[in-house]
């Protein structure tokens, strides 16, 4: 609906995962064996507010139920996310992008979202307290994320666009201490939001970033770009996940560095074909880690 001019309101509500038993690793891969997955529900109240053309806010309030009955084991929570973790979760954030501004005489861009947490997660008693003893309904404390980026497009041939971002979520600083700093993602980044590869997602993590992209020929179909990526752990003792990734056993928080290579063509307003080719150089933290990812090299074409 819209209120007043220029401001539109959405409230929304989604069954994100029906009710399914879980024999194993082929359903969600979640790898809970003998586990029951009740619904996880997910309400939204979103505002978006036009400034200009070419700048908006957005500001939202979101709300996660998940509800799990299962024996969790210390793998399982260090694989934690929104569908294996039993929570009641409230996200809030505002975000602001800007698709083109003048300074200095050059075109810019700007966009840029910080969310906070709140709520309860009850994770079966792990991880145990300080004392030793199992931890039930832990409150989600001081639990954020934000992302921020700023774009450069120079009067050149073949249109370049060179940007620098960083994206960072917290991390939970001490498993002990009866509640949790790390940020839970609501549901799965898209495509390529963290890098090409889609290895990581906003949990537990710092990333930086830098992106230029262009037009052969000043082609109106055809863009081609590069991206690099540095990764690390906001919290190396953070007894969930780094990124999303089983990466305990590790006191280094250097993860990775990713690459990517890509070239998208334009069909049509409608369609676009995209190929990607993604490197990714594992760090000490990946290296040192007693589960998770290999410690091999690894590159994919997509």
């Amino acid at each position: 609906v819209k209120l007043i001019d220029n401001l539109s309101t959405t409230l929304f509500y989604s069954k994100v995962v029906e009710g399914t038993a879980v024999g194993g690793d082929e359903t969600l891969g979640l790898g809970l064996t003998g586990a029951y997955i009740n619904d996880v529900h997910l309400w939204g109240l979103w505002n978006t507010y036009e400034i200009s053309e070419d700048a908006l806010i957005d500001i939202y309030l979101l709300y996660l139920q998940s509800d799990v009955e299962t024996a969790f084991t210390a793998a399982t929570v260090a694989g934690a996310n929104e569908f294996n973790t039993d929570g009641k979760i409230w996200t809030g954030g505002i975000r602001f992008k800007i698709d083109k501004f003048e300074f200095l005489g050059q075109k810019w861009d700007y966009s840029g979202e910080i969310a906070v947490q709140a709520g309860t997660v009850n994770l079966g008693g792990i991880p145990a307290d300080d004392d030793g003893d199992m931890q039930n309904d832990l409150d989600i404390k001081d639990s954020f994320a934000f992302e921020t980026e700023f774009g450069w497009s120079p009067e050149l041939p073949w249109s370049p666009r060179w940007c620098v971002g960083m994206a960072w979520a917290s991390g939970d600083d001490d498993a002990g201490d009866g509640n949790v700093n790390h940020f839970f993602e609501i549901f799965q980044d898209t495509k390529g939001r963290l890098g090409k590869a889609d290895l990581f997602v906003g949990e537990n993590i710092r990333c930086w970033y830098t992106t230029i992209t262009f037009k052969p020929m000043d082609s109106e179909k055809l863009s081609a770009g590069l991206s690099f990526l540095r990764f690390n752990a906001f919290e190396e003792g953070d007894p969930f996940n780094v990124g999303g990734q089983n990466l305990a056993g590790s006191e280094n928080n250097d993860v990775g560095d990713e690459y990517d290579v890509f070239l998208a063509y334009k069909v049509n307003e409608n369609a676009d074909l995209k190929l990607c080719w993604s490197y990714v150089e594992p760090e000490d933290m990946i290296h040192d880690s007693a589960a998770g990812l290999g410690n091999s090299p690894a590159h994919a074409m997509h």
